[in-house]
């Protein structure tokens, strides 16, 4: 069964989580946007890397810093200890890093910076093509389509993920995609994240890309900052599911 789901990482999760480090990305993180350009991480300093193990790992989802210390990311991220998640943010040294990060801003609760037709990038480390991985933060561009749409050319290809009001759809599947390898990564207007990365297609590229709706999670996003129970992350929005 494919979640699209969204989670809140937190090191101010004194119970949830324990020991999460932050660090500057290095020059080497791995990309995994399909069809994409090369972007500068200076530009987009809220990006983040989630790595086990120390930042040394190879990442195993992406993030978004919305706020000091929170980190926007999938909920199926979140299904690992978390005293072994290491947050990487930035470029720069790390006694300039602080004081460049810059926290992206979320959705609107109407939605109306996330309407159909309006252009969206998505922001990743992952596949450059079919078998080759980058070496730096990628980008692409995808048009914003309207789920009804969506749904129609999952149906026609035989695919079952089901498309509700809880995710937004990315893309024609023109060869752009955000493909496998980027959970957890920001789908951004206008550096606004209005989706957060999570199921994925088994055709990359072929099928837009499923996002979960973050204007449908700003409830839990709120609760959390204020300082509220996050419950079981695993399950803190799930929308988009299929067998």
């Amino acid at each position: 069964m494919k979640l699209v789901q969204v989670g809140l990482l937190s090191a101010a999760f004194a119970i949830f989580v324990n020991g999460i480090s932050f660090s500057e990305l290095t020059p080497n993180e791995e990309s995994r946007i399909y069809g994409g350009s090369n972007a500068k991480i200076e530009k987009h300093m809220y990006m983040a890397s989630l790595h086990s193990n120390g930042s040394d790992s190879e990442f195993f989802c992406g993030g978004t810093l919305i706020a000091p210390q929170y980190i926007l990311t999938a909920g199926h991220c979140l299904e690992v200890r978390m005293y072994d998640v290491y947050v990487s943010l930035g470029s720069k040294h790390p006694s300039e890093t602080s004081s460049k990060l810059q926290s992206a801003r979320l959705a609107a609760a109407h939605g109306s910076d996330n309407e159909p037709s309006v252009m969206a990038t998505v922001l990743g480390w992952g596949l450059v093509d079919n078998v080759t991985y980058g070496d730096t933060l990628r980008s692409v561009d995808v048009e914003i389509i309207a789920n009804k749409k969506c749904a129609k050319m999952y149906a026609d290809a035989r695919d079952n993920s089901t498309v509700d009001d809880l995710v937004i759809c990315a893309g024609h599947g023109n060869g752009k995609d955000s493909c496998s390898g980027v959970p957890g990564g920001p789908l951004l207007v206008n550096d606004v994240v209005v989706g957060v990365m999570s199921a994925e297609s088994a055709e990359c590229g072929v099928l837009p890309g499923i996002y979960a709706r973050v204007s449908d999670a700003l409830a839990f996003i709120s609760n959390i900052q204020s300082g509220g129970s996050a419950g079981n992350v695993t399950e803190l929005l799930t929308a988009g599911t299929s067998d």
